[in-house]
């Protein structure tokens, strides 16, 4: 009877055992399920917040990139704005130098202005003795223009009865040459004949010596030039004689003109 019991007692706990050990590994089973769904959750978790992680590093890396290009930038206008700082220190320096100058050129001008003060009054004592005698001078240079003025008219009165006893001693000189001196003739001199006619509105001229026959001349410069080769070599011995066609319409002006040239500048008795 009592080993009956005891088998009882063991089949009784060994039928107990595997259902509390099913349990408990069920239990076990779950609870690794229910963790690792937690893992598995918080891994995805990690794995948005990692990939969001990147991307946001992507973007701060992006925008590193940006800031150095920027911060180069900056930098290099750091460089240039610290260069031209530097230039206008130096360029400060040297308009500091020059206003120190400048303030002793017009410390060394003040002092000369002082000097030129004490001389100007000197001066203006001697300019005032000066005015005193300027005016002095001008009262008498008055009196001097008038007197002046006043032998000017003299002199202009003189001048007019000296040309018109200069004339009137020319007169009597060509009426006493007249008187005096012999007709102008050809005769024991060398006679050279000047042709003058008009065709239209030009004028031809041509000329003879005792020496050539009658040429022609194609113009009055020509002519001129073989008169002046002909009184180098006869000199008082020329006899100048123009010639007008009878026939020809040529004033009384023109020709009287042209004759009148010719004889005062070639003809031996309007030269001696």
């Amino acid at each position: 009877m009592q080993d009956d019991f005891v088998f009882f007692n063991e089949e009784v706990e060994e039928e107990s055992f595997w259902p509390s050990f099913a349990d408990i590994m069920m239990v076990t089973t779950i609870i690794f399920l229910f963790v690792m769904v937690i893992l598995v959750i918080k891994n995805w978790d990690l794995v948005v917040k990692l990939n969001a992680s990147m991307i946001a590093e992507k973007k701060f890396q992006e925008e590193i990139a940006v800031n150095q290009e920027k911060l180069s930038k900056l930098l290099e206008k750091i460089g240039n704005s610290e260069e031209e700082l530097s230039r206008l220190h130096l360029q400060m320096l040297g308009e500091q130098e020059e206003k120190y100058r400048l303030r002793e050129q017009l410390m060394e001008s003040r002092q000369r202005e002082d000097k030129i003060g004490e001389e100007n009054k000197f001066m203006f004592l001697e300019n005032k003795e000066l005015q005193n005698q300027i005016l002095t001078l001008k009262n008498r240079q008055l009196l001097d223009q008038q007197e002046i003025s006043h032998y000017r008219k003299e002199v202009i009165d003189l001048k007019k009865q000296t040309k018109y006893l200069q004339a009137e001693h020319e007169i009597l000189q060509e009426k006493y040459k007249k008187l005096i001196r012999p007709a102008r003739s050809p005769k024991g001199r060398y006679v050279v004949n000047i042709f003058y006619r008009k065709a239209g509105s030009r004028t031809i001229l041509s000329m003879k010596t005792q020496d050539s026959e009658k040429i022609a001349l194609p113009s009055t410069k020509v002519m001129e030039e073989k008169l002046k080769q002909l009184k180098q070599k006869k000199g008082d011995q020329l006899y100048i004689k123009v010639i007008f066609p009878e026939d020809e319409a040529i004033s009384h002006k023109e020709a009287w003109k042209f004759t009148t040239k010719l004889l005062q500048r070639y003809d031996y008795y309007y030269q001696y």
